[in-house]
């Protein structure tokens, strides 16, 4: 009881500071009072397609509205007379409007816009891309934030696999890749453990074992409405977005009934083609009802991938030679061949019913599945001792592996809610609960081959080699099944969140207060069993040969095989139970360690308010939230010999307060021109897995590795200046610089020495929050349809931003390191470059991405062999530029047919230490060609 009773006091008295606040802050100004007069209007284009983001004006008062996601605005609080209404957004010429407001009544107004001069002449902007654009443009122009939006029309013009692949085109986002598809979203240049993701505004939480970030390569493309990158914060978003906050927003339904189906088909000629791709996927939404109340929306979609990647994986070393002397080697180098049955299904829906004017309910909901069906066959040579450094001794070895793993990834979310006008405020609330599941299961099977001298080739780091002599390492009879391992791990999360806001509106703007709970819960079940062949019976790999073959491998650089049949090797498994035995001490080594739980409760209560004063819109607030964390993990102890000795729980509690300013500015320069200034505090909370108390004790070599559950968050202030321009012709011309100032920064080992106790002289390896770190840099973005071109040229558009980032990270002396570096997993530079064309019924985009190297993982140390560019250097991700394409035609019955070409110039993906030379892995994945068909009424 005594804690309860300290977090009710705890929330009273921030409470009671915000209810101060939020006094000061509303100083001078007057809450409106009941009046009898509204004006609630709807603003549409030419073709009655809505349209969200655009500015109304209302004098006189000069009252300031921005429409919402249905295209509806509603001004209350006016006294009866007469009012202009002025509606102005981007790429669509003004409307003004005489409106005669009467006492007790509810004055109706339905303005369609048309398009401006200069955009009707050469596009038309009813276009499904065109219309997308523009929209995005005029909500990014009324945010109060900095905030890029991505919609539908704009997600689906180019072959984006996934939402990951579509978010990585806006600026100053990066992706960390995965099986050639974007897997984690990186904002601002920061790692994706700083970047937060909701689903229709609730928080979501991760699939992935252990750590914090979404992973969206399980999310399908075309089921999401549109994207909201906020690159800044504020009091009224949840704290933890460092780097940005992610929106993934569903449909909602029109006015105007809708419906679409699509289907895809593909190829890619890697493997002999096995990537047969294809997708179909479709949506329905209507209205019903008296003044169409009730919204109805649905939406489906299935695709199927069969994705091949071929893989290299050296690694290096520097080696003692016999005369004394040292050199820089690859001392081995694995061979791996993929091939992966990938199905996404996705469905996303949701409910809404207008109660009033501004009143209304919704429920929404998303889910989606990945499976990720993987075959892998394995082969991997080591060198024995360097003789010369070209010539090894004959102790090196051949050895491979070959495995199945289902995967399955599960994702889903339910949210529902509502507004309520109440006069003189309006009450919006929302309760959502989302759900990840992730559950690996791989049966794996390795094997021995022959000793052998290697001849080493390391001049070309792109293309290592280590040759066998006088051994057929492709012999299929020279190797032995050595042990196999059946993984069964599981990672469940979920997520519940209520959420409410109260908005005041007044004359010159608008107060609001709310608070959210946030329930978050974690947890990693692992159960592996591992078997150590005995050799009675033995199996050989030419006993149980797989029928798969790759004779081009790797472009012909690489020798492939031999291919171990899964199947086959199971079959033997169990039909001679003496010929393996279980390895009881490395299931307790790893599964022990591994078995956590985590529970995280988030109380918050923030305050803000916005004023606009002539030109300038000013919003401050501030936002406190509350953590309280509580961990469990096992504690697994080694004998002298490094075996299992025992395992005992052990749990860790924390909790904290952060309090979170905020301020942000946006200044009018003109009607088309905005200057934003935003200064915002921000967290990012430690990995789960770093946080659970576990301790595994290795004896054999004086050692013990424990986790923290005392690491601090990570905290930022973070400053940004935004010039922004919107043109005449579809576009904008934007240009900021930004600056993030953090506070202990995470590391996620770092050595001390025990001294006393029965450990006495053992080291210590553990996360630590680690001195101060710093990450500044500036973005510019160009986006115009070239419409003042003369004749065809006036239907080109260029789609192009750029970002460069300059990080600092000081290491604390316990890691063995000095100075400092870039912060890891920040890009420095990232660009993207696009052309499009639109006219008639064609519709054309090319698009170019680049993501410069970047370091993945410290593991320098100093006065390590080679210096900091050796082969013990950093690991950095290579660079990656990508080119992919999309022509679409459409006819005017609906229907419409588009050709796609992803990833046209055959990029690479990979890792290497210290220099691009020091490679340690690369995969290729070629190109992927797909035709497809879409019909919409």
């Amino acid at each position: 009881m005594k804690g309860r009773r300290n977090d009710v006091g705890w929330c009273a008295a921030v409470a009671a500071a915000l209810m101060c606040f939020t006094l000061l802050l509303a100083g001078g100004t007057a809450v409106a009072g009941e009046h009898d007069g509204m004006i609630r209007g709807r603003v549409a284009d030419a073709k009655n397609t809505v349209l969200a983001g655009a500015a109304v004006v209302v004098r006189p008062g000069d009252l300031a509205f921005v429409t919402d996601v249905q295209g509806f605005f509603v001004a209350t609080g006016l006294e009866p007379g007469t009012y202009t209404v002025e509606i102005i957004a981007i790429g669509f010429t003004t409307a003004t409007q005489e409106v005669q407001v009467k006492a007790n009544t509810r004055t109706m107004l339905e303005v369609k816009l048309q398009p401006a001069a200069r955009i009707a002449e050469t596009v038309n902007v009813t276009a499904t891309r065109i219309h997308g654009e523009l929209e995005a443009l005029n909500q990014r122009a009324s945010a109060l934030d900095i905030v890029n939006v991505l919609p539908l029309e704009l997600i689906t013009s180019l072959p984006n696999a996934n939402v990951a692949d579509a978010i990585g085109r806006l600026p100053s986002v990066s992706l960390e890749r995965d099986q050639g598809e974007g897997k984690f979203v990186q904002v601002r240049g920061l790692e994706p453990r700083f970047t937060s993701v909701q689903i229709n505004d609730a928080h979501i939480p991760s699939s992935v074992f252990e750590v914090r970030q979404v992973k969206l390569d399980a999310l399908p493309s075309d089921l999401v409405g549109q994207v909201e990158l906020h690159k800044t914060g504020s009091a009224d978003m949840d704290g933890d977005a460092i780097g940005g906050s992610v929106n993934l927003v569903t449909k909602t339904a029109g006015d105007t009934p809708y419906f679409t189906v699509s289907t895809e088909g593909g190829y890619n000629p890697f493997q002999g083609g096995h990537n047969k791709p294809y997708e179909v996927s479709g949506m329905w939404s209507q209205r019903f009802g008296k003044d169409k109340a009730l919204g109805a929306v649905i939406g489906g979609s299935y695709d199927w991938n069969g994705r091949g990647i071929n893989d290299v994986e050296p690694a290096a070393s520097t080696v003692d030679l016999p005369d004394g002397s040292s050199t820089n080697a690859f001392t081995e180098i694995a061979y791996r061949d993929y091939q992966f049955d990938r199905t996404r299904i996705g469905v996303a829906g949701g409910l809404d019913y207008r109660l009033g004017i501004n009143s209304s309910l919704y429920l929404r909901g998303f889910f989606s599945d990945f499976k990720n069906h993987e075959h892998r066959w394995d082969r991997k040579v080591e060198a024995g001792d360097f003789l010369t450094p070209t010539l090894t001794d004959t102790n090196g070895a051949i050895s491979g592996r070959a495995s199945v793993a289902p995967r399955e990834e599960q994702n889903y979310s339910v949210s529902a809610g509502g507004t309520h006008d109440l006069g003189a405020a309006v009450l919006d609330y929302n309760l959502a609960y989302s759900h990840a599941r992730n559950h690996d299961h791989t049966d794996r099977f390795n094997f021995d081959g022959p000793s052998a001298a290697f001849a080493v080739d390391s001049s070309n780091g792109l293309f290592p080699k280590l040759t066998p002599l006088g051994v057929n390492q492709l012999d299929p009879t020279q190797y032995v099944i050595s042990g196999c391992e059946f993984d069964d791990e599981i990672s469940l999360a979920r997520d519940a969140a209520l959420r409410v806001n109260v908005a005041f509106p007044y004359t010159s703007g608008e107060l609001k207060i709310g608070g959210k709970y946030r329930d978050e819960n974690k947890t990693t079940v692992y159960h592996d069993t591992y078997f150590d062949a005995t050799g009675d019976p033995s199996l050989l790999v030419s006993q149980a040969l797989d029928s798969f073959t790759d004779p081009h491998y790797y472009y012909d650089h690489y020798p492939q095989g031999p291919n171990l049949s899964v199947a086959a090797a199971t079959k033997f498994f169990h039909d001679n139970p003496g010929g393996f035995k279980e390895d009881l001490n490395a299931e307790h080594l790893f599964n022990d360690a591994n078995n956590f739980g985590a529970t995280e409760k988030v109380a918050a209560l923030y305050a803000m308010n916005t004023n606009t004063v002539g030109k300038l819109e000013i919003t401050v607030g501030v936002r406190v939230e509350r953590t309280n964390a509580n961990y469990s993990g096992f504690e697994v102890v080694q004998d002298a010999e490094g075996n299992w000795a025992s395992t005992h729980p052990v749990s860790g509690h924390s909790t904290y307060t952060n309090v979170l300013p905020s301020l942000s500015v946006r200044w009018e320069l003109d009607p088309k021109t905005n200057l934003r200034g935003v200064y915002s505090w921000g967290v990012a909370r430690p990995d789960f897995g770093h946080l659970v108390p576990t301790f595994e004790l290795y004896s054999n070599r004086n050692e013990i590795d424990v986790g923290n559950p005392d690491l601090k968050p990570t905290k930022a202030t973070s400053y940004d200046l935004l010039f922004e321009h919107f043109l005449g012709s579809v576009g904008l011309v934007s240009a900021g610089v930004f600056y993030k100032d953090l506070t202990d920064p995470i590391y996620p080992g770092s050595v001390t020495i025990i001294h006393g106790g029965i450990y006495d002289g053992y080291f210590k390896v553990q996360p630590i929050n680690g001195p101060k770190a710093n990450i500044y840099g500036f973005e510019v973005a160009y986006q115009q349809h070239l419409s003042s071109l003369p004749g065809v040229l006036s239907s080109l558009g260029i789609d192009a931003n750029y970002t460069h980032t300059v990080s600092k990270a000081t290491f604390d002396p316990t890691l063995g390191r000095t100075g400092t570096a870039e912060l890891q997993r920040t890009t420095p530079n990232i660009f993207n470059f696009g052309l499009t064309y639109d006219r008639g019924p064609w519709a054309f985009r090319a698009a170019v991405q680049y993501n410069s190297a970047t370091i993945f993982l410290y593991q320098y140390i100093d006065g390590a062999p080679g210096g900091l560019h050796g082969p013990l250097g950093d690991t950095y991700l290579y660079p990656h530029t990508q080119i992919d394409a999309q022509v679409s035609y459409a006819f005017k019955n609906g229907l419409e047919i588009k050709l796609s070409g992803l990833n046209l110039n055959n990029e690479v993906f990979g890792f290497y230490n210290g220099d691009p030379h020091w490679n340690i892995q690369r995969e290729f994945y070629d190109r992927t060609f797909s035709l497809g068909f879409k019909f919409t009424r």
